[in-house]
């Protein structure tokens, strides 16, 4: 009889253990799954702040080419239409397309060499 009481006994701890490690082991998985959302949404608020910290920028350098001849024609024809602020950002797309094709005809420079 004390034999059957311990080896039930035994039985329970053993279940016990497993279930605590089963518990453990889902704890540390949900854990992970928590900590790989939390750094996913960190880095996209990183490159949200860094976006709108370029933006800025060139938001910026819009102001001051509107006013430059190459573009005052055209911010005023699109600002007397669609408005100052849509017309400040077109005037940065423009900025930007020219820098990058500017970027680009460099590059395809260098390489020839």
């Amino acid at each position: 009889m004390i034999v059957g009481e311990i080896e039930a006994r035994a039985v329970e701890d053993a279940r016990r253990r497993q279930d605590e490690q089963q518990a453990r082991a889902e704890r540390e998985l949900r854990w992970q799954a928590a900590m790989g959302v939390a750094k996913e949404q960190a880095v996209r608020e990183q490159l949200a702040q860094l976006l709108c910290e370029e933006a800025g920028c060139w938001q910026g350098a819009a102001q001051t080419a509107k006013r430059s001849p190459e573009f005052a024609a055209a911010y005023q024809r699109l600002a007397h239409r669609r408005g100052k602020k849509i017309a400040t950002t077109a005037v940065a797309r423009r900025l930007l397309a020219r820098a990058y094709y500017l970027l680009r005809e460099v590059e395809s420079a260098q390489e020839r060499r």
